[in-house]
């Protein structure tokens, strides 16, 4: 194989290496976590079979319905073998990566731009609960829908506006909310990203309606399917419930929780949180070097980095494609 052709495929190698360390890296094996006992239909103390004890005893109002279909049915069928629960996160979790790349890409970023903001998403490590618990699996799926609403947004300005797809950007929302309500807050960029990719059509001025009808339109959908949960769940939550009308949070609590969310972010990033989670981070990976499979993958790393090194220097690649380094090189500075 040329040289060259091996090194075009050392980013994909290099993400499938990070996607393998990040979410899967014991096979899976990595217990359970403390939802993943509430949420289940097993006795936890025998692991007995409890289908009454289905997700609708403790939340019998329209929170998160997917949510807690899926995750009470992943838990249940994977209580004794916790690897398959976390394997089906796994994938989805890179299946989210794959996506945020392509959709980046269309949407006019730079492929290698698009390549390791994919990578830092993949990796960042304040998203663990979201890539590593089963019972947090709607993260990663709510995610799945709204970068498909996203999508379709993007191709509603990239073309002639077509009523049919503002449907299914309002249906889109609507299950985008039913997985995760909080990922149903990133569609307030649905009006930028209509916009970016109107700007980005070579024929948009012969489109009829104005780029400003247009994204309006895209809004309202995307809006109206996320009323739509919020208004079954006010109808049918109890009051003092997550969710229910005295949860939510007034003008007169928002300083007083403001100043408490300012206080806990500085202890995060500058307390002894942080710093035992550095430490906790560099144990857990002396520990992870100690089996065969973390040598492995070292070793692999040690490789990749010396192939993008080589690549750097390389005197027989063109100075005009410097550009396509970017990944590998940011990528294995991270490792």
């Amino acid at each position: 194989m040329p040289p060259r052709s091996l090194l075009s495929r050392v980013p994909a190698a290099l993400g499938v290496i990070l996607w393998f360390a990040s979410t899967f890296f014991f096979f899976g094996d990595t217990g359970k976590h403390s939802d993943d006992y509430g949420v289940v239909m097993r006795d936890p103390a025998t692991g007995a079979l409890n289908l009454a004890a289905h997700p609708w005893v403790r939340w019998p109002y329209f929170w998160r319905p997917l949510h807690l279909a899926h995750a009470s049915a992943i838990n249940t069928l994977s209580w004794d073998h916790v690897w398959i629960g976390h394997l089906e996160l796994a994938i989805v979790h890179g299946l989210v990566a794959w996506m945020l790349m392509g959709f980046l890409t269309r949407l006019g970023i730079r492929r290698h731009i698009s390549y390791v903001v994919a990578l830092l998403f993949l990796t960042c490590p304040f998203i663990a609960e979201a890539a590593l618990w089963t019972s947090a699996s709607c993260n990663a799926i709510s995610c799945l829908f709204l970068l498909r609403t996203l999508e379709l947004v993007r191709r509603q300005g990239a073309g002639p506006n077509s009523h049919i797809r503002l449907l299914w950007i309002a249906i889109l929302a609507f299950i985008t909310a039913c997985w995760y309500e909080p990922a149903a807050a990133a569609l307030g960029a649905v009006p930028f990203v209509y916009l970016a990719a109107r700007a980005r059509a070579a024929d948009a001025g012969s489109f009829p309606g104005s780029r400003w009808r247009g994204a309006l339109s895209c809004t309202i959908a995307a809006g109206l399917g996320c009323l739509l949960y919020a208004a079954l769940l006010l109808i049918t939550a109890p009051p003092k419930t997550r969710g229910g009308s005295e949860s939510l949070l007034t003008l007169a609590h928002a300083l007083p929780r403001s100043r408490w969310i300012l206080t806990e972010a500085t202890g995060a990033l500058f307390g002894t949180r942080a710093r035992d989670l550095l430490c906790g981070s560099i144990q857990q990976g002396w520990q992870a070097l100690h089996s065969p499979i973390g040598w492995t993958l070292a070793i692999l790393s040690a490789i990749l980095f010396l192939f993008a090194c080589i690549a750097i220097i390389s005197p027989l690649r063109p100075i005009q494609d410097s550009t396509a380094l970017v990944p590998p090189r940011v990528a294995c500075g991270l490792l």
